[in-house]
């Protein structure tokens, strides 16, 4: 079955990280038809042409690193976020 994109609840989403090469890093919670909730990393950023893209959250700096480890414990430690 393919991917349905209105299958996708957002539970909870925390404030974006500002990163290297002006992408911000998004951490939020969702599940997906009604499965188990999971919390989703991205990274976000704006193209050439100005259009946002999200996709994979690929490397990152130490100082990424140690915003998203903060950011993580932040989320799973939330109880609206866990339901």
């Amino acid at each position: 079955m393919a991917y349905d994109p209105t299958l996708d609840v957002k539970h909870s989403e925390l404030e974006p990280i500002h990163a290297e090469n002006d992408s911000r890093i998004l951490i939020g919670v969702f599940s997906y038809n009604r499965g188990p909730r999971k919390i989703r990393v991205n990274r976000a950023a704006k193209r050439s042409n100005g259009e946002i893209q999200v996709g994979k959250l690929g490397g990152l700096t130490f100082d990424e690193a140690l915003a998203v480890a903060s950011g993580l414990v932040k989320i799973a430690n939330d109880p609206k976020a866990r339901g």
